[in-house]
């Protein structure tokens, strides 16, 4: 019988969990790897193992990989966009276009009554510099 205090783990908990269970002891012989003598390392029956120069180099990728990789996200998503000189950026398969004239309210008089509620018609807003520039 479950109580109403009791909550079950999600799975990303327990990934969580088990990712702090490991890092202990990873990091424990990562450490004995680096500070150890090969001597000592052969006398705990530890025949093989990454040369020593690997302690430098494991690190040195996880960093540039850690800037390198949002840098290559944003790299690629900007080839994704469309030129600034693009009508793309205005109109897409969303846009409404504003229905034919607008017709007079009958007994209202002169006034004309708000147009329906559209996008902007894109080639009145293009801001590019003319030909005579």
């Amino acid at each position: 019988a479950t109580t109403s205090m009791e909550k079950k783990t999600s799975l990303m908990e327990k990934c969580s969990l088990i990712c702090h269970l490991l890092t202990f002891p990873i990091g424990l012989l990562y450490s004995l790897w680096i500070l150890l003598p090969d001597e000592d390392l052969e006398a705990l029956n530890i025949t093989y193992y990454p040369p020593k120069e690997w302690a430098f180099n494991i690190p040195l990728v996880a960093l540039i990989l850690f800037f390198a990789i949002p840098m290559a996200y944003v790299w690629l998503n900007s080839l994704t966009v469309p030129a600034n000189t693009s009508s793309d950026l205005l109109e897409d398969q969303y846009t409404r276009k504003p229905t034919t004239a607008i017709k007079l309210q009958k007994g209202i008089g002169p006034h004309l009554p708000l147009p329906e509620i559209c996008d902007l018609d894109p080639a009145g807003l293009v801001w590019y510099p003319s030909k005579s520039d």
